[in-house]
């Protein structure tokens, strides 16, 4: 009998242990997860950056300059302060781009410029100069191909146009303005 008292004591603190220790186990699940991979921190950077891109022929596609870029390890992408961009098209001047920042998705399919957005390609024999205006752009670069929905300002010789949203098709170099499209053209005079 004696033997039963002191076991009666132990299967109690036993049973207690068990108790809270399931009780922890279903509050923790219920809780997010605090290790720090759900942090959008960057675990790498680089100042005064010029990346150039080439295709398989090792023909020059693009290049990056960049104050800064930042990698985010949670979602893959990059971030840009200052960033410029050359795209570069056989048998025509390059596009070149500028803007305050800048954004790269995982795996570099989609680029996003932000605050105060300058586009400008020169012109040459049979090519009109462009230069185009917005608050941000988003570039599809393997597609040759940008678009906007805010508003911007295409301006090539003789022409000025402000407009709601643009679709670039970069290789080709159409421009399709979307909304609000409102335009002067002052026809070149003969010297």
């Amino acid at each position: 009998m004696n033997g039963s008292r002191s076991t009666l004591p132990l299967l109690l603190v036993a049973a207690a242990a068990l108790l809270s220790w399931w009780l922890y186990q279903q509050v923790q699940q219920d809780r997010p997860r605090n290790d720090g991979s759900q942090r959008h921190d960057p675990d790498a950077f680089i100042d005064d950056v010029d990346l150039s891109n080439l295709d398989a022929s090792g023909q020059l596609t693009s290049r990056l300059w960049a104050k800064r870029m930042q990698h985010y390890p949670d979602d893959d992408s990059t971030t840009l302060d200052k960033p410029r961009l050359e795209m570069y098209r056989p048998a025509e001047p390059p596009w070149n781009l500028h803007a305050q920042q800048g954004w790269i998705s995982s795996g570099g399919d989609e680029v996003l410029l932000e605050g105060d957005v300058k586009i400008r390609r020169d012109g040459k024999a049979g090519i009109h100069p462009v230069d185009i205006e917005t608050g941000k752009l988003l570039i599809f670069p393997e597609r040759d191909y940008a678009e906007t929905d805010v508003a911007i300002t295409y301006r090539s010789t003789g022409l000025e146009v402000h407009s709601i949203g643009m679709r670039a098709y970069l290789e080709k170099g159409q421009v399709e303005l979307l909304n609000q499209v409102r335009a002067v053209h002052q026809p070149q005079g003969k010297p």
